[in-house]
C-alpha cells in the first residue's frame, strides 16, 4: 500500500510539473476544439469498418428514423415508452462522448511517454493498438450521430480523457493498465445497457450489430489491460481498488452528463 501511495504521489507531482508544458508545447489548446462541417456531406451513405465488420451509416440512420416514427405512435403508458427516442438519443450522445474520451486517453498516454521512457518502453504498443480501435469506434459513432445530437461539452471530454491518459502514464505502465481496465469495465456495462433493450425491441438490427462489435472490442481492451497489469507486477489491493472505483464512478458520471447536456 505504501509503495502505491508513494508512486501515485510522485506521479501527481510529475504530472503537475509537466502537464501544462505538454499541453502548451506539443498539443496546443486548439487541438481540443471541435471542427465543424456539414454532417450530411461528411457522412453521406458511406460504409465504415470496425475490425473485420462493415457497417452502413445510412442504414443505421434509416433504422433510427423508423424507430422514432413507430415510437411516436406508442401510447405514453406503454412499457416501450421507457426506451423512447429521447432515451436512445441520450445514449448515442453518451457513446460519442465516451469514444471521444477514449481516443484522448490514449493520446494523453502517448504524450506522457515523451516524459516517462519506462511507460513508453512497456506500454507503447498497447496504446497504439487500442488507439487505432478507439478511432474506428469514434468514426462509426460520428457517422450515425449528427452534430446536433452530440453533447456540447466535447472539448471538456477531450481534455478530461487526455488528463486521464497523462497522469497514470507518468506514474508508470501499471497505473495506465489499471486505469484502462477500470474505464473499459464501465464501458462494457454501458454498451450492454443499450444493447439489451434494443435487441428486445428488434427494430434496429444494424445499430445493435455496431454496438455489439464496439462492446466486444472494449471487453478485449479490458482483458488485455488486466493481463498486462499483472505482468508488470500490479497486485490487487486497497489502492488499486480505490482508483478503479473512482475511475468507474467518474466514467458513469461523465456518461450521464453527456446524455443530458
Amino acid at each position: 500500500v505504501l509503495s502505491w501511495v508513494t508512486g501515485w504521489g510522485m506521479g501527481v507531482i510529475r504530472a503537475g510539473l509537466v502537464g501544462v508544458s505538454l499541453a502548451a508545447s506539443s498539443l496546443g489548446l486548439l487541438r481540443f476544439l471541435p471542427i465543424s462541417d456539414n454532417f450530411d456531406e461528411r457522412v453521406g451513405d458511406k460504409s465504415f469498418s470496425s475490425a473485420s465488420q462493415e457497417f452502413n451509416s445510412k442504414k443505421v440512420r434509416e433504422e433510427l428514423a423508423l424507430r422514432h416514427q413507430r415510437l411516436s405512435r406508442t401510447p405514453p403508458t406503454s412499457p416501450r415508452n421507457k426506451f423512447d427516442t429521447r432515451w436512445l438519443n441520450g445514449e448515442l450522445s453518451s457513446d460519442h462522448a465516451g469514444e471521444t474520451g477514449a481516443v484522448w486517453i490514449y493520446e494523453g498516454a502517448l504524450d506522457a511517454m515523451k516524459v516517462n521512457s519506462v511507460s513508453a518502453e512497456v506500454a507503447r504498443g498497447f496504446v497504439l493498438e487500442h488507439l487505432q480501435a478507439e478511432r474506428r469506434h469514434l468514426e462509426l459513432i460520428e457517422a450515425i450521430v449528427p452534430d446536433e445530437g452530440r453533447t456540447s461539452l466535447i472539448p471538456i471530454w477531450r481534455i478530461a480523457g487526455w488528463l486521464l491518459g497523462v497522469f497514470p502514464t507518468l506514474v508508470g505502465p501499471g497505473s495506465l493498465f489499471v486505469t484502462v481496465q477500470a474505464v473499459e469495465t464501465f464501458v462494457e456495462r454501458h454498451y450492454k445497457h443499450q444493447i439489451d433493450p434494443l435487441v428486445a425491441e428488434g427494430m434496429c438490427p444494424e445499430l445493435v450489430r455496431l454496438l455489439v462489435a464496439c462492446c466486444e472490442d472494449e471487453v478485449h481492451h479490458k482483458e488485455d489491460a488486466a493481463e498486462r497489469a499483472l505482468d508488470v507486477g500490479v497486485n490487487p489491493g486497497l489502492m488499486v481498488d480505490i482508483w478503479k472505483t473512482l475511475v468507474e464512478a467518474g466514467s458513469a458520471a461523465a456518461a450521464e452528463v453527456a446524455r443530458r447536456v
